[in-house]
């Protein structure tokens, strides 16, 4: 298997808002081959640009497994329905958090043919498409944490690069089964 080169977090090209595209290029056809030849292979629904070190602002992610793409994605309007899910992210690997979003958005977007297209997504695909916006956007998962969440994760990450650096593994060791 590929093995695929995801940002990670605290790099700070995470943190960028990604400006608007005024149009689709060459630049931005070759940005979606390369979120196409990395998503399969990525262990993740979908994946924003910037988490590969791209600076513009599409996402791509799997649907019915075929590989689609969103350019300049805006959420237009989201429901009052709120529920929480584990949500991870390939940019903070080995965390998952407890985060509230919508149930329901309307998204407005360019697909790669440069057509505006509008999705309603519910659940899960609504759920990715706020995760990966949010990339776009600057913001990152654990920006959606409490305070108290937020120096929680902070001392497990700590701790976990931490103990990298004294087993020299790149992993976090597996808990022992007493």
């Amino acid at each position: 298997m590929a093995k695929v080169k995801i940002v990670r977090y605290p790099n700070p090209i995470l943190r960028e808002k990604i400006d608007h595209l005024d149009e689709i290029n060459q630049d931005v056809l070759d940005a979606i081959w390369s979120i196409s030849t990395k998503l399969p292979f990525c262990n993740g629904y979908a994946l924003a640009a910037n988490q590969i070190g791209i600076g513009m602002p599409i996402f791509g992610y799997l649907e019915n497994r075929r590989h689609k793409f969103l350019i300049n994605p805006v959420i237009k309007e989201s429901s009052d329905d709120m529920f929480f899910y584990q949500e991870g992210c390939l940019s903070i690997p080995n965390f998952y958090f407890p985060i509230e979003r919508p149930n329901t958005i309307l998204v407005e977007a360019l697909n790669p043919d440069g057509n505006t297209v509008e999705i309603e997504a519910s659940g899960l695909l609504g759920r990715i498409f706020q995760h990966e916006i949010d990339h776009l956007n600057g913001k990152l998962v654990i920006d959606l944490l409490n305070e108290e969440q937020k120096q929680y994760f902070e001392e497990k990450r700590m701790s976990l690069a931490q103990s990298r650096k004294v087993t020299g593994k790149s992993k976090p060791p597996k808990p022992k089964n007493d």
